[in-house]
């Protein structure tokens, strides 16, 4: 008699009907990267009266947690922290003219580890993740109708911007 292998028992896997998403990371129990949204708003205008708080309102309605503006034509940049948002900002430092940010719901809010602002027309954020990070960059890009020299000195920057990120983050 020669040598045989023992029968096998006959095992049957099957896939578990119970998925489980992890955290996109730390502070935000329950909430897979599926629901992490992100949106893009060209503003027009966001220095008047009350159209803060309506873009506020409206962001909240679509459940967005990071939005990038553009055309928010502010002065300066910096900072602000609004009650259930965080707005990072960069602006003209003199006229109501172009001007990018994000806004960030304030449940993710801890995530952002930079904030960069480049120019008017270009920031830059650094959001971590659990398992990557992500560098996200909101740009208001000059027309076609601009002369060459400001559309090159933009495509120049934003270069620049994006060769800054970490290599290993989505972009």
């Amino acid at each position: 008699m020669g040598l045989t292998t023992p029968p096998r028992l006959k095992n049957i896997v099957t896939k578990s009907k119970e998925v489980k998403t992890g955290p996109i990371c730390q502070g935000r129990h329950g909430k897979g990267l599926q629901d992490l949204s992100f949106g893009s708003w060209n503003a027009l205008l966001l220095y008047q009266s009350g159209a803060l708080k309506t873009l506020l309102s409206q962001l909240d309605s679509y459940k967005m947690d990071i939005t990038a503006i553009q055309e928010i034509r502010w002065t300066c940049e910096g900072i602000i922290d609004k009650k259930n948002h965080t707005i990072f900002y960069s602006c003209d430092r003199k006229h109501h003219m172009f001007g990018t940010d994000f806004i960030i719901n304030k449940g993710i809010t801890h995530l952002v580890t930079d904030f960069k602002a480049k120019t008017p027309r270009i920031c830059k954020i650094h959001v971590r993740g659990m398992f990557f990070n992500y560098s996200l960059i909101c740009v208001h890009a000059p027309t076609e109708e601009k002369d060459d020299d400001e559309k090159d000195n933009f495509y120049e920057d934003l270069y620049q911007v994006y060769e800054e990120c970490p290599k290993r983050d989505v972009k």
